[in-house]
């Protein structure tokens, strides 16, 4: 987190955007008013509307463009939100565009003095949201991080430090080898972190990284290597402009081969997560001890050999004092984050910047979603620069991780803290992300006390005929030799 008085002027500079507002008092009265009086001498001017047909249409587009604005604006105003300040100036070009064409259809064979007062309208139109674009480019770059004023996304070799997820976390990982040892990590972290939100998250394999299946995913179509291997070459970890080019073709996939044109891009995303599909989602539990059963549970028993992991990550950084709440953003058609598109942008809206993680509640779509206690986590891919990369620190204090250290270690920012001390500010204001290494030998004694003492087993978990048809794919049904 910033320093006290730095942090004071980073929030305080927010209610900026009203100043752009007084700055350009024609983007509230003017362009509006204007636009109307322009439609209403094409009407009322048979001479002029009978040349002007073309441009009609773009008038009227760019008068529903300008309320929308309007109110984006407002919304922005009263939330005090780089998102919905990002989504204004995302607003601002398809009016720029309806007026271009208004212009470029223009006959200048007419001279007319009420031709000519439209297209000088127009015009005026145009120059007002040009400069209001101007202020808010400034607006975001003054409300921006100096440290997020550059990035490289360029691939990396990994560091020689960096042979497994599991030593990016390690040194602040707590370790818990009973059932009373979880018991006690739990409260005892909840603690220390006071009124921050946890969001948990089991996982089979301590030595994993904390990535989403579209990450995965392409991580392997860029032919990334895990650093258990050893490679010696630079690794193409996925990009967020990759990232969402995936989640739009995702999207074209379902709403029209599958038809589900009337839902939202998250409510698509998550039905997809529930059922194995590659989303940008991270699951998690709101309850720790569910996380805990994911941590434990294996089917197969591929890993039972193997140490868990259950992460606990914070909502946002200690001293920030608030979740902000993006419900109406999450359930627009298409998400927020197609509209930010370039760092600058990402970095004004908090958005790969692991400031403030997005926690998504949804319905229940699905009875496992209530049975879970399941929220989905959101962020974008790390912005990174040797600015930031600086406060990543290795075990040995001396150095700090590369890009591609991070990101085989996590999908969004995970700076790690310790879970033995109270949450405090930190000066990239990065939210916490705790973790404990669940021993091997304690993963049985844990299954057992989940299932006693909560009911926690696949049909409570999976209360649904997926979870179901899922569990009949692991049955050891009778041999042949059985039956005789």
């Amino acid at each position: 987190m910033l320093k006290d008085e730095e942090h004071h002027e980073h929030v305080s500079a927010l209610p900026s955007i009203a100043k752009i507002t007084q700055a350009t008092p024609n983007l509230m009265a003017i362009s509006p008013n204007m636009t109307h009086q322009l439609l209403d001498t094409i009407q009322k001017t048979p001479e002029i509307s009978n040349n002007l047909r073309l441009i009609s249409t773009p008038l009227e587009t760019s008068t529903s463009a300008i309320q929308t604005f309007l109110e984006q604006q407002e919304k922005a105003l009263k939330t005090i939100s780089h998102l919905s300040s990002s989504t204004i100036l995302s607003s601002i070009k398809p009016i720029q565009d309806s007026l271009r064409d208004a212009l470029a259809k223009f006959d200048f064979a007419h001279y007319d003095e009420k031709y000519l007062n439209v297209y000088s309208g127009i015009s005026q139109v145009l120059k007002q949201y040009e400069e209001t674009q101007s202020n808010l480019q400034k607006y975001y770059r003054s409300i921006t991080p100096s440290y997020f004023h550059s990035s490289n996304e360029s691939p990396h070799y990994y560091s020689p430090e960096m042979t497994s997820p599991s030593v990016f976390f390690d040194s602040k990982s707590g370790r818990i080898e009973s059932i009373e040892d979880l018991n006690n990590a739990i409260l005892l972290l909840q603690k220390h972190v006071s009124n921050i939100p946890l969001y948990w998250r089991g996982q089979n394999n301590a030595s994993w990284g904390l990535h989403s299946k579209l990450f995965r995913l392409l991580m392997t179509q860029n032919g990334v290597v895990s650093p258990q291997q050893k490679p010696k070459t630079k690794q193409p970890y996925p990009t967020e402009d990759q990232m969402i080019q995936a989640e739009k073709q995702i999207l074209n996939l379902a709403r029209q081969d599958w038809r589900y044109g009337n839902m939202s891009a998250l409510e698509i995303f998550a039905r997809i997560q529930h059922f194995g599909g590659p989303t940008r989602l991270l699951d998690a539990s709101c309850n720790p001890y569910i996380a805990a059963w994911f941590a434990v549970y294996d089917p197969t028993h591929e890993h039972e050999d193997h140490d868990a992991r259950l992460f606990a990550l914070a909502g946002y950084a200690s001293g920030n004092n608030e979740q902000p709440d993006y419900s109406e953003e999450l359930l627009s058609r298409d998400p927020f984050w197609f509209n930010l598109h370039d760092y600058e942008q990402r970095a004004a809206a908090n958005w790969g910047t692991g400031s403030r993680r997005i926690v998504w509640r949804p319905p229940e779509y699905e009875s496992r979603i209530a049975a879970q206690n399941a929220v989905f986590i959101l962020d974008g891919i790390p912005i990174t620069n040797s600015r930031i990369l600086q406060y990543f620190r290795k075990p040995t204090g001396k150095e700090y991780w590369k890009r591609p250290d991070i990101l085989a270690a996590s999908s969004i920012y995970a700076k790690p803290f310790s879970p033995n001390h109270n949450a405090r500010p930190n000066q990239r204001n990065l939210a916490p992300t705790y973790s404990f290494v669940i021993a091997k030998k304690a993963k049985k004694e844990i299954r057992s006390y989940l299932e006693g003492a909560f009911g926690y087993r696949e049909s409570f978990i999976y209360p649904d005929f997926a979870g179901l048809a899922s569990k009949t794919n692991n049955i050891q049904f009778p041999n042949l030799g059985d039956l005789q």
